[in-house]
């Protein structure tokens, strides 16, 4: 068997990145990702499941059909990947910052650990996703539809959740402290158990049945809230403004 020249192995991959890199300054000057079936375009995907350095920086993948990829840690720093399908993909720990992620398709796809700071998800869709132990900071999240996910362990921190929904959601342990929930949706199997509500506002929401086992609702906002049958059993509320709150049938209260 004819032995490999030195540095061949080195050689090869080197040309596959600079082929790599050709393909994707050409995407970036000419669009030529947006709205395109990217699925089985091999130079494309290994570009994109690069996990170090600033490789995926402003490229235009608007309305690109990712389905199913794996690009597990990923980085997308400025991208805009604004109406993309990412349904049933894998992004476990991927990276996103200033990302254009508006009206993007993230059902059924799995996103644990993966983090987004100061991106745009507005009327993002997240129905049935793996999102525990995400982190989302300083980010638009108006309308986005959480249902039926898992964001346990998720951290929210600053982020504008104005219209969205969080029915059927898995909250349990979520650092959801200092937010402006007063027009999320939540329903009566939403669970909150252990969360992290502190000076949260939650005035004039629906909470009926909710469980919320064990939450910090210290200084919570929970004036005019409905909190029928809620499980309130070891949640802090010192402090909390339970004025005109409805607390019939509720536990630990």
């Amino acid at each position: 068997m004819q032995k490999k020249p030195k540095g061949f192995d080195i050689e090869v991959k080197s040309r596959e990145f600079a082929a790599q890199k050709r393909k994707i300054e050409q995407y970036v000057k000419t669009g030529l990702g947006k709205g395109k079936d990217l699925t089985n375009d091999e130079i494309i995907l290994a570009y994109l499941n690069k996990r170090r350095g600033d490789a995926n920086t402003g490229i235009d993948l608007s309305g690109a059909y990712l389905g199913g990829a794996e690009l597990e840690g990923s980085r997308f720093i400025q991208t805009n990947l604004e109406g993309a399908d990412l349904s049933h993909a894998y992004l476990d720990g991927t990276y996103f910052w200033k990302v254009n992620l508006k009206d993007v398709d993230f059902e059924f796809t799995s996103l644990r650990g993966a983090v987004f700071e100061n991106c745009d998800l507005t009327n993002t869709n997240f129905k049935d996703a793996q999102l525990n132990g995400i982190e989302i900071s300083k980010t638009k999240l108006c309308h986005a539809n959480f249902s039926n996910s898992n964001l346990s362990g998720a951290d929210l921190y600053g982020s504008d959740l104005e219209g969205t929904d969080l029915s059927y959601c898995n909250l349990n342990g979520a650092k959801m402290n200092g937010l402006d929930l007063r027009n999320t949706k939540f329903n009566e199997f939403t669970t909150l158990k252990g969360s992290n509500l502190l000076q949260t506002n939650l005035s004039k929401v629906d909470l009926r049945d909710i469980d919320m086992y064990g939450s910090c609702l210290s200084g919570a906002n929970l004036s005019g809230a409905n909190l029928e049958g809620a499980d309130l059993n070891g949640a802090d509320l010192e402090g909390a403004d339970l004025t005109d709150a409805n607390l019939r049938n509720t536990q630990g209260v």
